[in-house]
């Protein structure tokens, strides 16, 4: 049964409306034949029983027969009731017609409409009156292979796609309110040191309270705080830029990039021991491999500032994913640093007073998951910081 029911799901709408009324057609032509021949035989044989009790006329003809004449209107000799049927008998052939047409192809499209019709209408309207009310959190489930199961998997499609997009918009919005706030707290502190200094001397320089140096030394401080504040305007538009940027994917020698990967490891931990040990089980990859670069060499940049000694490099590329590590020997994450570390201009104790703006973690954050990834901030067994960047090959 449930394999019938399967394969009655599976068959065309157009098909199976189109069978079901040829075949309703059909029989409300046989139902109507059937009809007016019992109509027509029924009338004969009323009035034939009639024939010896209505007063006729016998005529002789030339051959020696005998022919029977009846007067024309025959009806005031029948009875009421007989002449109530002969009127329905001549009546019903003209409405028997339309009420087999109307009636059966009438229950067939209402069957027709119940059974293959109305669940996935009132799915579809349902649904669009959610995605209005913008209620995307529900799914679409409409078992049928025909053409309402495949409109219905098309709009199931849409949604998820616009629960998505949404959700991206979201956590995008989320994240430049805390890019924004991030920025605008570390704006404070060179903003209040130069507004000090500019009430410094308006109180001191004009009395010639202060000496050539002072005067001097105040300028390069307000100097320096102005160009600390043109490196955040340039992180604000770097980052701006990069939230901009689409993964532009492409068939990559896993051998080739590794090897281009080791070579910028061995300049960048310049001074420091390299450890680089990633397998590849894929011949090629379809990634992006700049975005993957430049992840890499932030990753690689913090791990060298850090590490004592050793950066470790570790990882696997297959045919779906490539998962590249970085630990170093050095002190490792905070417990607020391992929460926080990829959050932007995040810093710890230890830099504060650098001119490091804790972005290189971030950056790699949003890189990874425009590559369909994510960037996990750990401490490593060894006691170092380990930063893994999982990435997931691309379609298109």
């Amino acid at each position: 049964m449930e394999q019938i029911k399967r394969m009655l799901g599976q068959r065309s709408v157009l098909l199976e409306f189109m069978l079901i009324t040829i075949v309703l057609g059909m029989l409300a032509v046989y139902l109507s034949v059937i009809t007016v021949e019992e109509a027509d035989d029924a009338y004969m044989n009323l009035e034939f029983s009639y024939s010896d009790q209505i007063p006729y006329k016998e005529t002789k003809m030339e051959d020696g027969s005998t022919v029977k004449e009846y007067p024309y209107n025959k009806f005031p000799y029948y009875t009421t009731a007989d002449k109530f049927k002969l009127i329905l008998y001549q009546v019903l052939p003209f409405i028997a017609v339309p009420v087999y047409v109307v009636g059966l192809l009438g229950s067939g499209m209402f069957y027709y409409y119940k059974r293959r019709v109305k669940t996935p209408y009132d799915l579809m309207i349902t649904s669009s009156r959610k995605i209005a009310d913008q209620n995307l959190d529900f799914e679409i489930r409409y078992e049928s292979k025909d053409e309402f199961g495949k409109l219905c998997a098309a709009f199931e499609k849409m949604r998820a796609a616009l629960a998505h997009n949404t959700r991206d918009m979201w956590r995008a919005a989320e994240e430049r309110k805390r890019l924004n706030a991030a920025f605008s707290h570390d704006l404070r502190t060179p903003l209040t040191v130069l507004k000090g200094h500019v009430d410094y001397l308006k109180t001191y320089y004009p009395d010639e309270q202060m000496s050539k140096e002072d005067v001097l030394s105040t300028i390069d401080t307000m100097k320096g705080h102005i160009e600390r504040l043109e490196r955040y305007v340039a992180s604000m538009n770097s980052i701006q830029k990069l939230e901009e940027v689409r993964p532009s994917p492409a068939e990559v020698s896993a051998r080739e990039l590794l090897s281009g990967l080791r070579e910028t490891a061995v300049i960048l931990c310049d001074g420091k021991q390299l450890s680089f040990e990633v397998n590849a089980t894929a011949d090629t990859v379809r990634l992006d491999p700049e975005m993957i670069s430049q992840v890499v060499e932030n990753l690689i940049v913090n791990g060298v500032r850090y590490a004592k000694q050793t950066v470790t490099i570790t990882g696997e590329i297959t045919g779906t994913t490539c998962t590249l590590s970085v630990a170093d020997d050095g002190p490792g994450f905070t417990a607020k640093a391992l929460k926080k570390a990829a959050e932007p201009f995040y810093r710890d104790d230890r830099q504060a007073g650098t001119a490091h703006f804790g972005l290189g973690l971030y950056i790699g954050k949003l890189l990874c998951e425009k590559h369909g990834g994510q960037l996990i901030v750990a401490n490593s067994p060894s006691g170092g910081a380990q930063v893994t960047a999982e990435f997931r090959t691309l379609s298109s």
